[in-house]
């Protein structure tokens, strides 16, 4: 149903209206909505989207209902309105879910070990940088002129030669 740039059948005013007036005056679930949709050439999503500005009771899984951003994507205004929670005591896993996530032993070694090769690589990174600088170092020093440095990697008793300009 998708194409570059949206939905195909949301173009369709008719089959979205006959839709429309259908999915609010008669009971249906997603499978049937659907199936008209494609009857009427209309989009179901969109359509289920736009009816549910109208609607006097809307049937939706506690997930939808309960994460504020999905309410706001959809238009769901929870305040003045009466929530009626079928299966109740589902509503903490619920919660729980979706604030949660299984993470496997696989998983765990993979991140470890991406880890380690990216403290490998700062720590070679910096090794090589300490070596660059000592190699600086010794080479100055065969020219004269000794300065006193603050770097962890510099010479022995923090000294590391410079260069004098003439």
């Amino acid at each position: 149903m998708q194409e570059k740039g949206g939905c195909s059948y949301r173009t369709n005013e008719r089959g979205s209206l006959v839709l429309h007036d259908a999915a609010l005056f008669e009971i249906h679930d997603i499978e049937d909505v659907v199936r008209r949709a494609k009857a009427v050439h209309a989009c179901a999503y969109y359509t289920a989207r736009d009816a549910l500005k109208s609607a006097q009771v809307v049937v939706l899984p506690y997930s939808l209902l309960l994460h504020e951003k999905t309410r706001d994507a959809l238009g769901i205004d929870l305040e003045g309105h009466v929530v009626v929670c079928d299966e109740a005591h589902n509503v903490i896993d619920a919660v729980a879910d979706m604030h949660s996530c299984v993470i496997t032993r696989a998983q765990l070694d993979q991140a470890h070990a991406e880890l380690q090769m990216y403290i490998t690589k700062v720590r070679l990174s910096s090794l090589r940088a300490c070596v660059r600088a000592r190699v600086r170092s010794r080479a100055s020093i065969n020219r004269g002129g000794l300065t006193r440095t603050g770097r962890g990697c510099s010479t022995e008793n923090g000294w590391a030669a410079t260069t004098r300009r003439r």
